[in-house]
């Protein structure tokens, strides 16, 4: 990679070209992480969707229709992928986590036109109270939502409705681990 030329940069991306003549994008933090929360309840399981704006997809109607999304954040330098995830499942869904809510993990691709890893987090926070909000000030933060479904609801969103991929990521590694 330490050969690649820079094609394009921006405060958000930039892309390049290798060597052998692969052209990639590269986010600034280049890493991120996901995360899928489910609580215990007395029919079963119930997982949080994160609702928030399409990208540009041709589906997209207005700027901020939202889509069924994992919690996801950028991995900062200096931070490691589980430090993130604690923050960003408080900072948009409000549950103050610890290591030992984070039932299974592991790390995947995002695409194959980018150098991006995603490290993915299943987070179980029965009996957790959930507290304010905080985001980090985006406009995309200030139209997103939560909302809780039952494991057959989620299971027929994921089937039916355009989503995040980590969130059926996600969503197996939950059933793989339960």
């Amino acid at each position: 990679m330490k050969n690649n030329t820079k094609l394009f940069q921006n405060d958000w991306i930039s892309v390049f070209k290798s060597d052998k003549g692969f052209t990639y994008c590269q986010r600034r933090s280049i890493n991120s992480i996901a995360a899928l929360l489910f609580k215990k309840v007395d029919s079963g399981y119930e997982f949080m969707i994160h609702y928030q704006p399409l990208p540009e997809v041709e589906e997209k109607k207005r700027w901020d229709q939202p889509y069924p999304s994992a919690i996801t954040g950028s991995i900062e330098h200096n931070q490691t992928p589980s430090q993130c995830c604690i923050n960003e499942v408080l900072e948009e869904a409000g549950y103050k986590i610890e290591l030992s809510n984070i039932i299974a993990h592991n790390v995947c691709v995002a695409t194959t036109q980018m150098n991006e890893k995603v490290f993915n987090f299943v987070i179980d926070v029965t009996d957790l109270t959930a507290h304010d909000i905080l985001t980090d000030g985006s406009i995309f933060e200030s139209v997103a939502y939560n909302e809780w479904f039952a494991q057959e609801e989620f299971e027929s969103i994921l089937k039916s409705e355009l989503h995040l991929s980590s969130l059926s990521a996600l969503y197996t590694l939950f059933l793989l681990n339960k």
